[in-house]
């Protein structure tokens, strides 16, 4: 690298960090992993096969984790993302997945996840490059591929054993009884979500 680029390189870095400022992440590492969530999107048609699930654990509500999702989204979509519940392990829930990848869904959040981040459908979907099932109601069957961006949050989740090596963890934690109380004035941007939407182009250039 020339200096110049180099020099590039450390203003985009700096750039693509501002949205993500306000967050009380735990450490740089949990930091990192939002920069990778947030960066995926942009090279996901590079990497072959599966990608894991992006985790936003809380200690309590009102710290951030759901804004932190719809920041991601606001980034590399443009849009807020979706909000899903969880996946049942049982039909119902495979023909969630179906209809979401049929629809090419770029980002798949599960919102709210409340105990343990389980079941052998959300596992199956987290490690397939391809998805197959029968068309609802028809006998014939679709295949699609798994290409999305996969987020969920909750309050202090669990995982059992087979999830954990498909999840990256995002820990936030404000130290706060009650986050959701913090005065807007708090936050570098208050309406943080409409500052993406103003300089996104600069986020994804800087991308």
């Amino acid at each position: 690298f020339v200096e110049e680029t180099l020099d590039e390189v450390a203003v985009a870095r700096d750039t693509f960090l501002l949205p993500i400022g306000d967050f009380s992440f735990t450490s740089d590492s949990e930091r990192a992993h939002a920069v990778a969530a947030m960066l995926l999107p942009f090279v996901r048609e590079l990497i072959t096969g599966p990608t894991p699930m992006h985790l936003v654990t809380k200690p309590t509500a009102g710290s951030g984790g759901t804004l932190l999702c719809d920041v991601i989204s606001l980034v590399t979509t443009g849009q807020s993302a979706p909000v899903g519940t969880e996946i049942p392990n049982d039909d119902e829930g495979r023909k969630r997945l179906t209809a979401l990848f049929l629809a090419g869904e770029p980002i798949v959040l599960l919102d709210n996840i409340k105990e343990i981040v389980q079941g052998s459908v959300l596992a199956a979907a987290l490690t397939s490059e391809w998805w197959m099932d029968r068309f609802l109601g028809q006998s014939s069957i679709v295949r699609v591929p798994v290409r999305c961006l996969w987020l969920a949050t909750g309050n202090n989740p669990s995982a059992l054993h087979e999830m954990v090596r498909r999840i990256v963890r995002i820990r936030i934690d404000t130290g706060l009884e009650r986050p959701a109380d913090r005065p807007r004035e708090a936050f570098r941007f208050p309406d943080l979500k409409g500052w993406v939407r103003e300089h996104r182009g600069e986020l994804v250039h800087a991308a």
